[in-house]
């Protein structure tokens, strides 16, 4: 069993969620199995495997899947002022799909400042922090500070042209 030292990137602020519900299922594999904590894992992967076969799943494309799944729900993308990113977002029941411009890049650890000229939510001048690079989204002149895991960038800030004097 190898463990690391420092966990991979959470821009969702969801994998400690995540990692509980796959733990509370190898418990509950362990109890029903008998297996030990060393090879849990790997044997229950396995029996995915086997669980596949009669399920008419293809487990190698389910692996693949869920391999691909994780390696987003680590990834953070860099974005950069100016970029056009959407993201959804859920409010009364509903969830509406926004689109807006990055204003401010949010270090990680830091509070967001807020640039003049916008209105926002009470919870973005909380003086609360996230523990991963995050962005100020303007849509309109209405400021929001959406998890970074969930933007997509729709279109990237044009680069300024160099000019030589």
């Amino acid at each position: 069993m190898i463990l690391y030292a420092m966990l991979p990137p959470d821009p969702e602020e969801m994998n400690d969620k995540r990692s509980g519900w796959a733990g509370e299922a190898i418990r509950v594999f362990m109890e029903c199995t008998g297996t030990d904590k060393e090879d849990a894992v790997a044997d229950l992967v396995a029996d995915l495997g086997h669980w596949c076969d009669r399920n008419g799943f293809k487990f190698n494309h389910e692996l693949a899947r869920g391999v691909s799944m994780y390696e987003e729900e680590i990834e953070q993308i860099e974005m950069n002022i100016g970029d056009k990113v959407t993201w959804k977002s859920q409010a009364g029941g509903h969830w509406l799909e926004k689109t807006g411009v990055i204003v401010a890049v949010v270090a990680a650890g830091t509070a967001p400042v807020i640039p003049g000229g916008y209105s926002h939510r009470k919870d973005i001048s909380s003086g609360r922090s996230r523990n991963h690079e995050s962005y100020l989204v303007a849509v309109g002149s209405r400021l929001y500070w959406p998890v970074a895991g969930c933007l997509r960038l729709v279109e990237s800030a044009p680069v300024p042209a160099l000019t030589t004097p």
